[in-house]
Protein backbone atom coordinates (compact mmCIF):
# COMPACT_ATOMS: atom_id res chain seq x y z
CA UNK A 1 0.00 0.00 0.00
CA UNK A 2 2.88 2.36 0.83
CA UNK A 3 4.29 1.89 -2.67
CA UNK A 4 0.90 2.58 -4.27
CA UNK A 5 0.60 5.95 -2.48
CA UNK A 6 4.13 6.95 -3.56
CA UNK A 7 3.38 5.94 -7.15
CA UNK A 8 0.11 7.97 -7.13
CA UNK A 9 1.86 11.09 -5.83
CA UNK A 10 4.59 10.74 -8.46
CA UNK A 11 2.09 10.41 -11.31
CA UNK A 12 0.06 13.39 -10.00
CA UNK A 13 3.14 15.60 -9.92
CA UNK A 14 4.09 14.54 -13.43
CA UNK A 15 0.60 15.36 -14.69
CA UNK A 16 0.81 18.91 -13.27
CA UNK A 17 3.98 19.49 -15.29
CA UNK A 18 2.33 18.53 -18.58
CA UNK A 19 2.58 21.64 -20.85
CA UNK A 20 -0.68 23.15 -22.16
CA UNK A 21 -0.65 24.71 -25.63
CA UNK A 22 -2.51 28.02 -25.85
CA UNK A 23 -3.89 28.68 -29.33
CA UNK A 24 -3.94 32.30 -30.54
CA UNK A 25 -7.58 32.75 -31.55
CA UNK A 26 -7.19 36.21 -33.12
CA UNK A 27 -8.42 35.97 -36.69
CA UNK A 28 -11.04 33.27 -36.14
CA UNK A 29 -13.90 35.75 -36.51
CA UNK A 30 -15.02 35.20 -32.90
CA UNK A 31 -14.75 37.96 -30.30
CA UNK A 32 -12.77 36.48 -27.40
CA UNK A 33 -11.93 38.03 -24.01
CA UNK A 34 -9.18 40.59 -24.44
CA UNK A 35 -10.04 41.25 -28.10
CA UNK A 36 -11.57 44.57 -29.18
CA UNK A 37 -12.58 42.99 -32.49
CA UNK A 38 -11.99 39.96 -34.68
CA UNK A 39 -12.41 40.33 -38.44
CA UNK A 40 -15.85 41.77 -39.13
CA UNK A 41 -16.95 41.33 -35.51
CA UNK A 42 -16.51 44.56 -33.53
CA UNK A 43 -17.06 45.14 -29.83
CA UNK A 44 -18.50 48.59 -30.60
CA UNK A 45 -20.39 49.99 -33.58
CA UNK A 46 -19.45 53.66 -33.53
CA UNK A 47 -16.62 55.92 -32.43
CA UNK A 48 -19.05 57.62 -30.05
CA UNK A 49 -19.25 54.34 -28.13
CA UNK A 50 -15.59 54.96 -27.28
CA UNK A 51 -16.24 58.55 -26.23
CA UNK A 52 -15.00 60.09 -29.48
CA UNK A 53 -17.00 63.00 -30.83
CA UNK A 54 -16.85 62.43 -34.59
CA UNK A 55 -16.33 59.63 -37.11
CA UNK A 56 -14.81 60.06 -40.59
CA UNK A 57 -15.40 56.56 -41.94
CA UNK A 58 -16.21 52.96 -40.98
CA UNK A 59 -14.63 51.33 -37.94
CA UNK A 60 -12.38 48.42 -38.91
CA UNK A 61 -10.38 45.71 -37.20
CA UNK A 62 -6.57 45.43 -37.37
CA UNK A 63 -4.82 42.11 -37.84
CA UNK A 64 -3.92 42.03 -34.13
CA UNK A 65 -7.61 42.23 -33.17
CA UNK A 66 -7.45 45.84 -32.04
CA UNK A 67 -9.70 48.54 -33.45
CA UNK A 68 -8.36 50.91 -36.10
CA UNK A 69 -9.29 54.22 -34.51
CA UNK A 70 -7.85 56.45 -37.23
CA UNK A 71 -11.41 57.27 -38.34
CA UNK A 72 -12.30 58.52 -34.85
CA UNK A 73 -11.57 62.16 -34.04
CA UNK A 74 -11.90 64.37 -31.03
CA UNK A 75 -12.20 63.06 -27.50
CA UNK A 76 -11.78 64.28 -23.97
CA UNK A 77 -8.15 63.63 -23.11
CA UNK A 78 -6.63 64.36 -26.51
CA UNK A 79 -5.01 67.54 -25.25
CA UNK A 80 -7.25 69.84 -27.31
CA UNK A 81 -10.14 71.74 -25.78
CA UNK A 82 -13.11 70.81 -27.98
CA UNK A 83 -15.42 73.74 -27.23
CA UNK A 84 -17.83 72.63 -29.95
CA UNK A 85 -18.48 69.53 -27.84
CA UNK A 86 -18.86 71.40 -24.53
CA UNK A 87 -15.32 70.77 -23.27
CA UNK A 88 -14.19 73.47 -20.86
CA UNK A 89 -10.65 72.27 -20.27
CA UNK A 90 -8.12 69.52 -21.02
CA UNK A 91 -5.86 68.17 -18.33
CA UNK A 92 -3.82 71.08 -17.01
CA UNK A 93 -5.06 73.37 -19.78
CA UNK A 94 -7.87 75.35 -18.15
CA UNK A 95 -8.45 77.49 -21.22
CA UNK A 96 -7.50 80.63 -19.33
CA UNK A 97 -10.27 80.20 -16.77
CA UNK A 98 -9.85 80.88 -13.06
CA UNK A 99 -11.93 80.83 -9.89
CA UNK A 100 -12.27 84.61 -10.06
CA UNK A 101 -13.93 84.38 -13.46
CA UNK A 102 -16.86 82.62 -11.82
CA UNK A 103 -17.22 85.22 -9.07
CA UNK A 104 -15.63 82.83 -6.60
CA UNK A 105 -12.89 83.51 -4.09
CA UNK A 106 -9.34 82.25 -4.22
CA UNK A 107 -8.38 78.64 -4.53
CA UNK A 108 -7.43 76.22 -7.27
CA UNK A 109 -9.51 75.62 -10.38
CA UNK A 110 -9.08 72.12 -11.82
CA UNK A 111 -10.20 70.00 -14.77
CA UNK A 112 -12.21 66.81 -14.33
CA UNK A 113 -11.68 63.57 -16.24
CA UNK A 114 -14.72 64.59 -18.28
CA UNK A 115 -13.05 67.85 -19.40
CA UNK A 116 -15.29 70.02 -17.25
CA UNK A 117 -14.01 72.73 -14.95
CA UNK A 118 -13.95 71.69 -11.28
CA UNK A 119 -14.50 74.57 -8.84
CA UNK A 120 -14.48 72.42 -5.72
CA UNK A 121 -11.06 73.82 -4.94
CA UNK A 122 -12.35 77.39 -5.19
CA UNK A 123 -13.65 79.33 -2.21
CA UNK A 124 -17.17 80.72 -1.70
CA UNK A 125 -18.79 78.67 -4.45
CA UNK A 126 -22.32 79.82 -5.38
CA UNK A 127 -25.35 77.49 -5.40
CA UNK A 128 -28.42 77.07 -7.61
CA UNK A 129 -31.26 79.10 -6.16
CA UNK A 130 -29.21 81.97 -4.81
CA UNK A 131 -30.50 84.24 -7.56
CA UNK A 132 -27.11 84.72 -9.20
CA UNK A 133 -25.87 82.80 -12.24
CA UNK A 134 -22.79 80.67 -11.60
CA UNK A 135 -21.38 80.47 -15.13
CA UNK A 136 -19.80 77.08 -14.48
CA UNK A 137 -22.82 74.99 -13.54
CA UNK A 138 -25.85 77.19 -14.19
CA UNK A 139 -27.47 78.51 -17.34
CA UNK A 140 -29.76 80.73 -15.29
CA UNK A 141 -30.89 81.22 -11.70
CA UNK A 142 -34.45 82.21 -10.81
CA UNK A 143 -35.30 85.41 -12.64
CA UNK A 144 -31.70 85.92 -13.70
CA UNK A 145 -31.62 84.76 -17.34
CA UNK A 146 -28.18 86.25 -18.01
CA UNK A 147 -29.76 88.59 -20.58
CA UNK A 148 -30.60 85.64 -22.82
CA UNK A 149 -33.74 85.22 -24.95
CA UNK A 150 -35.41 82.38 -26.85
CA UNK A 151 -33.79 83.63 -30.06
CA UNK A 152 -30.33 83.52 -28.45
CA UNK A 153 -30.86 79.79 -27.90
CA UNK A 154 -31.90 79.11 -31.50
CA UNK A 155 -35.62 79.18 -30.79
CA UNK A 156 -38.34 81.38 -32.23
CA UNK A 157 -39.60 84.23 -30.06
CA UNK A 158 -41.46 83.39 -26.87
CA UNK A 159 -40.96 83.41 -23.11
CA UNK A 160 -37.73 81.94 -21.78
CA UNK A 161 -37.72 80.66 -18.20
CA UNK A 162 -35.43 78.92 -15.72
CA UNK A 163 -35.98 75.51 -14.09
CA UNK A 164 -35.45 74.71 -10.42
CA UNK A 165 -32.17 73.10 -11.49
CA UNK A 166 -30.96 76.39 -12.97
CA UNK A 167 -31.22 75.14 -16.56
CA UNK A 168 -33.16 76.61 -19.49
CA UNK A 169 -36.90 76.03 -19.72
CA UNK A 170 -37.74 76.63 -23.39
CA UNK A 171 -41.31 75.30 -23.32
CA UNK A 172 -42.54 78.88 -23.65
CA UNK A 173 -40.41 79.53 -26.74
CA UNK A 174 -41.83 79.28 -30.25
CA UNK A 175 -39.99 76.13 -31.34
CA UNK A 176 -37.13 75.83 -33.81
CA UNK A 177 -36.39 74.60 -37.32
CA UNK A 178 -35.72 70.88 -37.07
CA UNK A 179 -38.20 70.01 -34.32
CA UNK A 180 -40.58 68.39 -36.86
CA UNK A 181 -43.32 70.87 -35.97
CA UNK A 182 -44.40 73.30 -38.67
CA UNK A 183 -44.25 76.83 -37.27
CA UNK A 184 -46.28 78.56 -39.98
CA UNK A 185 -45.15 82.06 -38.98
CA UNK A 186 -41.50 81.15 -39.55
CA UNK A 187 -41.34 78.01 -41.73
CA UNK A 188 -42.87 76.59 -44.90
CA UNK A 189 -42.12 73.05 -43.69
CA UNK A 190 -40.30 71.17 -40.94
CA UNK A 191 -38.93 67.66 -41.40
CA UNK A 192 -41.72 65.54 -42.86
CA UNK A 193 -44.39 68.10 -42.03
CA UNK A 194 -45.06 69.90 -45.31
CA UNK A 195 -48.46 71.21 -44.31
CA UNK A 196 -50.68 71.01 -47.39
CA UNK A 197 -47.91 71.82 -49.88
CA UNK A 198 -47.57 69.67 -53.02
CA UNK A 199 -45.62 69.85 -56.26
CA UNK A 200 -48.81 70.83 -58.07
CA UNK A 201 -49.44 73.61 -55.57
CA UNK A 202 -45.91 74.82 -56.25
CA UNK A 203 -46.63 75.09 -59.97
CA UNK A 204 -45.00 71.80 -60.95
CA UNK A 205 -46.62 68.84 -62.74
CA UNK A 206 -46.01 66.09 -60.19
CA UNK A 207 -43.43 64.51 -57.92
CA UNK A 208 -42.45 64.62 -54.26
CA UNK A 209 -41.77 67.81 -52.32
CA UNK A 210 -39.20 67.70 -49.53
CA UNK A 211 -38.06 70.00 -46.74
CA UNK A 212 -34.48 71.29 -46.60
CA UNK A 213 -32.34 72.03 -43.55
CA UNK A 214 -33.57 75.61 -43.36
CA UNK A 215 -37.22 74.52 -43.19
CA UNK A 216 -37.92 75.71 -46.73
CA UNK A 217 -39.64 73.60 -49.39
CA UNK A 218 -37.29 71.72 -51.73
CA UNK A 219 -38.86 71.10 -55.14
CA UNK A 220 -35.92 69.11 -56.54
CA UNK A 221 -38.11 66.00 -56.52
CA UNK A 222 -40.83 67.69 -58.56
CA UNK A 223 -41.03 67.39 -62.34
CA UNK A 224 -42.63 69.42 -65.13
CA UNK A 225 -44.39 68.09 -68.20
CA UNK A 226 -42.05 68.06 -71.21
CA UNK A 227 -44.72 66.91 -73.71
CA UNK A 228 -48.39 65.90 -73.71
CA UNK A 229 -50.31 63.58 -76.05
CA UNK A 230 -54.01 62.71 -76.13
CA UNK A 231 -55.89 59.61 -77.23
CA UNK A 232 -59.62 59.14 -77.70
CA UNK A 233 -60.54 59.28 -73.99
CA UNK A 234 -57.15 59.32 -72.28
CA UNK A 235 -54.11 61.60 -72.03
CA UNK A 236 -50.41 60.94 -71.38
CA UNK A 237 -47.50 63.21 -70.50
CA UNK A 238 -43.74 62.75 -70.49
CA UNK A 239 -42.12 64.55 -67.56
CA UNK A 240 -38.76 66.29 -67.48
CA UNK A 241 -37.35 63.41 -65.45
CA UNK A 242 -38.36 60.93 -68.18
CA UNK A 243 -41.32 59.42 -66.36
CA UNK A 244 -44.59 58.79 -68.21
CA UNK A 245 -47.92 59.58 -66.51
CA UNK A 246 -51.39 58.94 -68.00
CA UNK A 247 -54.94 59.69 -66.91
CA UNK A 248 -58.54 59.27 -68.08
CA UNK A 249 -60.40 56.16 -69.25
CA UNK A 250 -58.69 52.79 -68.82
CA UNK A 251 -61.17 50.39 -70.40
CA UNK A 252 -58.47 49.09 -72.78
CA UNK A 253 -55.56 49.46 -70.32
CA UNK A 254 -54.51 52.59 -72.23
CA UNK A 255 -53.11 54.10 -69.02
CA UNK A 256 -50.58 51.27 -68.67
CA UNK A 257 -51.00 51.06 -64.90
CA UNK A 258 -51.62 47.32 -64.76
CA UNK A 259 -55.23 47.72 -63.65
CA UNK A 260 -58.56 48.52 -65.30
CA UNK A 261 -59.43 51.53 -63.15
CA UNK A 262 -59.83 54.97 -64.66
CA UNK A 263 -57.66 57.70 -63.14
CA UNK A 264 -58.81 61.28 -62.73
CA UNK A 265 -55.27 62.44 -61.91
CA UNK A 266 -51.96 61.50 -63.60
CA UNK A 267 -50.98 57.91 -62.81
CA UNK A 268 -47.53 56.41 -63.24
CA UNK A 269 -47.20 54.07 -66.25
CA UNK A 270 -45.70 50.80 -65.02
CA UNK A 271 -41.94 50.61 -65.51
CA UNK A 272 -41.57 54.02 -67.16
CA UNK A 273 -40.05 55.99 -64.30
CA UNK A 274 -37.28 57.57 -66.38
CA UNK A 275 -35.16 57.27 -69.54
CA UNK A 276 -37.79 58.13 -72.16
CA UNK A 277 -37.49 60.51 -75.10
CA UNK A 278 -41.07 60.71 -76.41
CA UNK A 279 -44.63 59.55 -75.84
CA UNK A 280 -47.49 59.25 -78.37
CA UNK A 281 -51.12 58.17 -78.08
CA UNK A 282 -53.45 56.41 -80.49
CA UNK A 283 -57.16 55.73 -80.15
CA UNK A 284 -56.98 53.49 -77.07
CA UNK A 285 -53.27 52.79 -76.79
CA UNK A 286 -50.00 54.65 -76.29
CA UNK A 287 -46.30 54.14 -76.99
CA UNK A 288 -43.07 55.53 -75.55
CA UNK A 289 -39.59 55.85 -77.07
CA UNK A 290 -36.88 54.78 -74.62
CA UNK A 291 -33.53 56.56 -74.45
CA UNK A 292 -31.76 53.44 -75.76
CA UNK A 293 -33.85 53.34 -78.98
CA UNK A 294 -36.32 50.70 -77.87
CA UNK A 295 -40.08 51.32 -78.12
CA UNK A 296 -42.74 50.07 -75.72
CA UNK A 297 -46.53 50.24 -76.12
CA UNK A 298 -49.58 49.48 -74.00
CA UNK A 299 -53.38 49.38 -74.25
CA UNK A 300 -55.65 48.06 -77.02
CA UNK A 301 -54.09 45.58 -79.46
CA UNK A 302 -56.96 44.41 -81.66
CA UNK A 303 -55.08 45.44 -84.79
CA UNK A 304 -51.61 44.55 -83.49
CA UNK A 305 -50.86 48.20 -82.80
CA UNK A 306 -48.61 47.30 -79.85
CA UNK A 307 -46.14 45.66 -82.23
CA UNK A 308 -45.34 42.69 -80.01
CA UNK A 309 -46.51 40.08 -82.52
CA UNK A 310 -49.77 39.36 -80.71
CA UNK A 311 -53.30 40.72 -80.38
CA UNK A 312 -53.26 40.59 -76.58
CA UNK A 313 -54.21 43.76 -74.75
CA UNK A 314 -51.24 45.27 -72.94
CA UNK A 315 -52.08 46.14 -69.33
CA UNK A 316 -48.49 47.32 -68.89
CA UNK A 317 -45.93 48.39 -71.51
CA UNK A 318 -44.67 45.63 -73.83
CA UNK A 319 -41.62 45.96 -76.07
CA UNK A 320 -42.14 46.45 -79.81
CA UNK A 321 -40.56 43.52 -81.64
CA UNK A 322 -37.31 44.14 -83.51
CA UNK A 323 -36.96 47.87 -82.76
CA UNK A 324 -33.92 48.97 -80.77
CA UNK A 325 -32.68 51.96 -82.76
CA UNK A 326 -35.69 54.25 -83.12
CA UNK A 327 -35.13 58.01 -83.15
CA UNK A 328 -38.73 59.24 -83.48
CA UNK A 329 -42.21 57.90 -82.75
CA UNK A 330 -45.81 58.62 -83.88
CA UNK A 331 -49.18 56.94 -83.34
CA UNK A 332 -52.27 56.96 -85.56
CA UNK A 333 -55.78 55.81 -84.76
CA UNK A 334 -54.89 52.13 -84.53
CA UNK A 335 -51.27 51.96 -85.69
CA UNK A 336 -47.81 53.29 -84.79
CA UNK A 337 -44.67 54.21 -86.73
CA UNK A 338 -41.04 54.90 -85.82
CA UNK A 339 -38.10 56.52 -87.57
CA UNK A 340 -34.91 54.44 -87.38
Amino acid sequence: MKYLVILFLFLSAAACDTPVKHVNSCGDGILDPGEACDGPVLSVARCTDLNFYEQQGELACRSDCTLDLTVCTGTCGDGIIQTAFSEQCEGEDLGGHSCAEFNLGGGTLACTAGCRLDTSGCELSGTCGDGAVNDLEEACDGDDLADRTCQDLGQYEGTLACTDLCQWDMTGCGGTCGDDVLQADHETCDGTDLGTATCRESGRFSGELACDGTCALDAAGCADAASVTGGYIHTCARLTDGAIRCWGANNNSQLGTGDASEHTTPAQVAGLLDATEAVASGNSFACALRSDGRVVCWGANVFGQLGDGSHDQGEIPVEVFGVDDATALACGLDHACVVR
